[in-house]
């Protein structure tokens, strides 16, 4: 969060652990990603673009967020809510 968003946060926990389809890359390369959402704490710094990676950024209520991928929100969603159990799966 540091590095694309200038963020300082510290790890709550683990609320989710998912993977995704069998992937092909331009080369022929073959991946399947591993997803670990986590819930965060900011404990510094201000929401900011690095310019490359990072076009904008800001803090949103749960409410506001802009318009996001449902495999997001749905991550989102769920560190907010904080439940005891890890998430597996979709």
């Amino acid at each position: 969060m540091l590095e694309e968003a200038g963020v300082v946060a510290e790890v709550e926990r683990l609320v989710w652990v998912s993977s995704g389809p069998l992937e092909q890359h331009p080369n022929g390369d073959q991946a399947q990603y591993l997803d670990h959402t986590f819930r965060m704490r900011a404990v510094g710094g201000e929401p900011r673009r690095d310019g490359d990676e990072t076009l904008a950024a800001r803090w949103f209520s749960v409410y506001e967020m802009p318009p996001l991928r449902a495999s997001f929100r749905s991550r989102i969603i769920c560190a907010v809510a904080d439940e005891p159990e890890c998430r597996l799966g979709h």
